[in-house]
């Protein structure tokens, strides 16, 4: 007798109840003969997705002694995987962000079926690539994680998509003027482009930027005139967090901004009514389309914004990769052609 699917969504269309009362289409968990309401209506996936994955990890673990891939849910590996390591992980809000879409998708799988045509098969399924990449990525630690822990008869192979080339859409004056322009009345996200276009700061460290001194997260010391990306506690990751200089003419907005914020009591540089922002929805596209600008315009576009003005303003590469917190490498290889300098010995060789 095989096992039962995995838990996965189904949206249950309105209906009446033999009691005569009306229930709306909604969206629910079927887990075998079992099914849970989420509370989310049919325009609320992420909710719903949510709602499946914390419902995962209430209740879903790999069965105790199992090895053979065809007797192992995906689901039931992933619950594991965050249940072991969530808390230990430097980036644990990509694994929150991924699961969700992987349990939808591979809910009524079991490890044996994690094949590559199901890979490529998530790609197109999940349709953003770089996303797909991210979300197997997961996949392929937590499958990697139960074999370590756990043990596998086989280790199933996650087939990755290739990587995206990197994005090269930068912001010119007249685009960067027009989008703060259109966040003009939205205090948190005029706060957050402006930071983000003079320093090149990645957005999760530029959101968790706090007034005072802070263990956990960067921290603005507007005496020495410094911007610490990282909390002293903090854990290293391979994403580089320097500390890096006060452009001068942030320096006033930052200094008249704390003032406003010290007479509330407010800690966060960019807050919404005194409440620190963790992601930026709504505001982001209404300011996007206020200015004219596409949807290829995203918060990670302001680093690429200052990467690029700090290569055409003829920056040495090795200042700049310091401020902006990555390698020479990687801003040469992305940026370098900007430069005034680049390859400027062959141009003229001729």
């Amino acid at each position: 007798m095989s096992r039962p699917k995995g838990p996965r969504l189904y949206l249950k269309p309105a209906h009446v109840e033999k009691s005569g009362r009306k229930r709306p289409a909604c969206w629910i968990i079927r887990d075998g003969e079992k099914t849970v309401r989420t509370g989310c209506s049919p325009e609320d996936l992420e909710g719903a997705r949510l709602a499946l994955q914390q419902y995962l990890g209430r209740t879903h673990a790999a069965p105790i002694g199992e090895r053979h891939p065809s007797r192992i849910l995906v689901t039931e590996v992933i619950a594991v995987y965050r249940r072991d390591r969530e808390h230990t992980l430097a980036r644990a809000d990509l694994v929150a962000y991924s699961v969700p879409h992987l349990v939808e998708f591979w809910g009524d799988d079991y490890l044996s079926e994690v094949t590559g045509a199901r890979c490529r098969e998530y790609v197109r399924w999940r349709g953003k690539k770089g996303a797909a990449r991210r979300d197997l990525e997961t996949l392929r630690a937590a499958i990697n994680h139960f074999h370590r822990e756990y043990g596998l008869d086989t280790v199933p192979v996650v087939t990755l998509p290739p990587r995206s080339d990197p994005r090269q859409r930068w912001l010119t004056g007249d685009e960067a003027a027009q989008l703060l322009w259109a966040s003009r009345q939205v205090p948190h996200l005029s706060r957050f482009i402006r930071v983000g276009l003079y320093t090149g700061t990645r957005s999760r460290a530029l959101l968790g930027l706090s007034w005072l001194p802070s263990t956990h997260t960067g921290w603005v010391d507007l005496d020495a005139e410094i911007i610490y990306r990282r909390g002293n506690d903090q854990r290293k990751t391979n994403k580089q967090q320097t500390p890096h200089p006060i452009p001068s003419r942030l320096l006033p907005h930052l200094r008249r901004w704390r003032e406003t914020d010290r007479k509330f009591g407010i800690k966060h540089v960019i807050h919404y009514q005194g409440e620190p922002v963790i992601k930026l929805r709504r505001s982001w596209t209404t300011a996007r389309s206020a200015a004219g600008l596409g949807d290829d315009v995203t918060p990670h576009t302001l680093r690429h914004t200052a990467a690029t003005w700090l290569m055409q303003r003829g920056v040495d590469a090795w200042e700049a990769a310091k401020y902006l917190g990555m390698t020479v490498e990687t801003l040469e290889r992305v940026y370098g052609h900007h430069h005034p300098d680049y390859l400027k010995q062959a141009k003229n060789a001729f």
